[in-house]
């Protein structure tokens, strides 16, 4: 079950490391959907599309980000169910993973130094 949680993405409470044994076949599926204009082009010798291939790509990625987060969402809930700890930990780890995501910037404040690493 840590497997599984550690999988997920930061803002799921994880650390965005996926099993690629579990992964792979909705990535190929995704990756198929994603370059069906394109292998048509290749194909057929005609020329591609650019923003329908785009689209597709766009389209393709959304729907596996759906699943994936429906997926994570469900983990959570049964992983969670029934021990009021763990649901705090779950919510507190998915709100403290935040500040993984930002990006080192000057700007904002984020930029660590070399003594920092």
């Amino acid at each position: 079950d840590l497997r599984t949680l550690f999988g997920h993405s930061v803002k799921a409470g994880g650390l965005g490391i996926r099993d690629p044994t579990k992964v792979a076949d909705g990535l190929y599926h995704t990756s198929r959907s994603a370059t069906t204009h394109l292998a048509e082009c290749l194909a057929d010798g005609t020329d591609l599309d650019l923003g329908r291939h785009r689209q597709g790509v766009r389209e393709a990625s959304a729907a596996a980000k759906t699943v994936r987060m429906a997926g994570e969402a469900a983990f959570l809930a049964a992983y969670g169910s029934g021990d009021r700890k763990t649901t705090s930990m779950l919510e507190s780890a998915c709100a403290a993973g935040a500040w993984l995501t930002a990006l080192p910037r000057r700007m904002n404040g984020t930029e660590m130094c070399d003594l920092e690493f």
